[in-house]
């Protein structure tokens, strides 16, 4: 009888024991995986939004760069004067010509230029290739001459199709410049310089966001500037949000789609060039990390309940030995 009484007390004393570490357990296991996950998904954020920010400086500082350029050419006294014509009839072709050379001088020496234009309001021009031949189009009733002239800054385009040249259809993304007479600030003509697309196209594929993550850029009306699968875009196989892109201007939210799952939108626009640089998480990825997470968890708590049955057991028969 005394060994029945015995066992039934060393039994309720490894239950007691068992559940009450098993709670213990559970709550703490319960906590640390709550705080850890919620952690890792910030680091992640936190780590995806930088690089993101990361591409959006280093496209300011590139467009700061071509400014620049526009400045030097447009302070250039050649150039005013070619501009102006404040010369003789006689000097403006060698002036043309210095202006031409200093021109192409830039173009060769940047692998990331496609073309430098100079247009007058008289209707003159000079291309950096002296061999390229300017097509049969009024430069006064293009888009991009019209919005430069009234603008007070460089303006940037769109990914476009520069087509001003014979026999040459460049992909580019468009620098224009207005050129104003020192002083009195008039309207004398329009620089333009084309850049090869690739250069931003780099800055973004560099950036690894995941395995299926990805960078696009926009300008300030959700015109595409870059995206890795702009053609699917474009033949409304893809969809991004680019109205809610356009209205959260910086920060971050989630997007539920059926085909592609949960993607987490981190966005930073430009305040010098107008651009929004987006980075795309796919949520799907985290879990991944989040899923490993709980199973070593699970593990620990298993391996710890175990461990808390056996020193229950140990417990109870020290308690009950004579």
């Amino acid at each position: 009888m005394i060994r029945y009484k015995d066992r039934s007390i060393r039994k309720t004393i490894i239950i007691a024991f068992s559940l009450l570490i098993f709670v213990v357990l559970s709550v703490v296991v319960w906590i640390s995986y709550s705080l850890t996950e919620r952690m890792a998904m910030k680091i992640i954020s936190d780590n995806t939004y930088q690089m993101v920010k990361q591409v959006n400086y280093n496209i300011e500082y590139y467009l700061n760069q071509i400014e620049m350029v526009h400045r030097d050419l447009y302070y250039n006294k050649d150039v005013q004067s070619y501009l102006t014509k404040d010369t003789l009839e006689s000097n403006i072709q060698d002036i043309g010509d210095r202006v031409a050379e200093n021109i192409n001088s830039i173009s060769m020496a940047r692998n990331d230029i496609t073309n430098i234009y100079l247009f007058t309001k008289d209707g003159r021009y000079i291309i950096d290739d002296p061999e390229a031949k300017l097509k049969d189009i009024d430069i006064k009733k293009e888009d991009w001459y019209i919005n430069t002239l009234n603008a007070k800054e460089m303006l940037v385009s769109e990914s476009r199709i520069d087509h001003l040249i014979e026999g040459r259809y460049n992909w580019v993304i468009t620098c224009t410049h207005p050129l104003r007479e020192w002083g009195n600030n008039e309207n004398l003509g329009v620089l333009k310089v084309d850049l090869n697309f690739n250069i931003i196209s780099d800055m973004c594929q560099k950036v690894k966001l995941g395995k299926k993550g990805y960078v696009f850029i926009i300008d300030s009306n959700g015109n595409i500037v870059y995206h890795p699968k702009q053609q699917l875009i474009y033949s409304n196989l893809k969809y991004e949000p680019m109205e809610e892109i356009l209205q959260t201007n910086r920060g971050s939210y989630v997007l539920n789609s059926r085909e592609e799952g949960k993607k987490q939108y981190n966005i930073i626009t430009s305040d010098s060039v107008g651009w929004t640089t987006v980075g795309v998480a796919y949520l799907d990825e985290i879990n991944e990390y989040t899923t490993q997470l709980k199973s070593f968890y699970l593990l620990l708590a298993g391996s710890a309940l175990v461990i808390s049955i056996l020193i229950s057991i140990l417990i109870a028969r020290k308690i009950l030995s004579p």
